[in-house]
């Protein structure tokens, strides 16, 4: 797929700034972290910078994009579809999905089970409702990527479905939702 190769080629040539992660990474301070769809491993590397956890996990599909993340004694990598993840719920877990979600080929009905082992979530993407927003979902879908694109208040709804409630709710083109089961 033209979109994976796309994506696979900015991870591994583009120098992305750390400082891409800091809003994630501020808001995903916790025991344990997944980072669902989290390519190379870059929010790891941020979260150094904030608040270390207890654990890290990378959580990719593609086994091309973590082959050079490199683990150590509290982060591994697992190649898994995020629509399946093949880890329980822990206590003080937070899952991550930074500029993630839209990748996700039909979230939207899967959402509850991406959220299982979790009990907190940050998503970090891009609002459709602003004209940026929907450029960039034009720009994805022409070059392959699913772009699954929502607004910050349809994702709070869904996040509702599955039991979690928003509590912090930063909008704008690029929006972040924090939500907790309970």
């Amino acid at each position: 797929m033209l979109g994976q190769r796309l994506l696979r080629l900015l991870y591994r040539r583009v120098p992305i700034p750390l400082e891409y992660y800091d809003g994630a990474a501020r808001r995903a301070c916790s025991r344990i972290v997944v980072d669902a769809g989290g390519g190379t491993g870059l929010l790891y590397k941020r979260l150094s910078g904030v608040c270390m956890p207890g654990y890290y996990i990378l959580l990719e599909v593609d086994e091309g994009l973590i082959e050079g993340f490199e683990r150590d004694a509290i982060s591994d990598a697992v190649v898994a579809d995020a629509r399946r993840p093949p880890l329980r719920r822990a206590r003080g877990s937070t899952m991550v999905l930074n500029d993630a979600l839209h990748h996700i080929r039909g979230w939207r009905g899967s959402l509850c089970a991406i959220l299982e082992p979790a009990e907190c979530i940050v998503v970090h993407d891009y609002n459709v409702s602003t004209w940026k927003g929907r450029l960039l979902a034009l720009l994805e879908k022409l070059l392959g990527f699913p772009a699954e694109f929502t607004t910050p208040e349809r994702l709070a709804e869904h996040l509702a479905r599955c039991g979690y409630r928003v509590v912090e709710l930063e909008e704008g083109f690029a929006y972040t939702v924090r939500a907790c089961s309970g």
